[in-house]
């Protein structure tokens, strides 16, 4: 009797959830690291003002990966803030 539930209820699942697909699904490319930096100094060269959240917003980054990659380049020595935090803005040395 157990048997006979089991095959019902497994055919029944099986008519209602969809059938995985067999292919490959595709990854997203992801983003090259150097290819962001250019973004956020093509950003930076526009927009000195520009605050994290928005570059989060024009590049569809997350603010979280917007602040690691501008820490890094501020250690790199690639640019650097001056000012207040609310009033500053961003000035690119190299």
């Amino acid at each position: 009797m157990r048997t006979f539930l089991k095959s019902i209820l497994k055919k029944a699942l099986e008519e209602k959830l969809p059938k995985k697909s067999t292919g490959k699904t595709q990854e997203k490319p992801k983003k090259d690291p150097r290819n962001i930096e250019d973004e956020i100094l093509d950003e930076i060269k526009n927009f000195p003002q520009v605050t994290r959240k928005d570059l989060a917003k024009r590049l569809n980054r997350t603010e979280d990966s917007i602040r690691y990659y501008l820490r890094r380049m501020v250690k790199e020595g690639v640019i650097k803030h001056e000012g207040s935090t609310k009033a500053g803005k961003w000035v690119i040395i190299k």
